[in-house]
């Protein structure tokens, strides 16, 4: 009986990383592939990293604060136009 709640744990530390590390990802994947290196690549090995070592809520918090530090610095540079 206490797979069932680990599954659904596991479940949900999933959807927040693929939320939390969607536009993280894409922005990644672009600047590599034209030959740049940034901050987005490695804050996603860290995730992927907690994931692995079983620290699926640092990796999951790791990528909500940094999709927030994300959304608060598009919004200020919108502000500012």
């Amino acid at each position: 009986m206490n797979g069932i709640p680990d599954l659904v744990s596991l479940l949900f530390y999933m959807i927040a990383y693929f939320f939390g590390g969607f536009f993280t990802a894409k922005e990644a994947i672009e600047i590599i592939l034209k030959g740049g290196f940034e901050i987005d690549f490695l804050m996603l090995i860290a995730a992927v990293g907690a994931a692995i070592l079983g620290a699926w809520v640092e990796g999951a918090l790791l990528l909500f604060l940094f999709s927030l530090g994300h959304s608060l610095e598009h919004y200020e540079a919108q502000k500012l136009q």
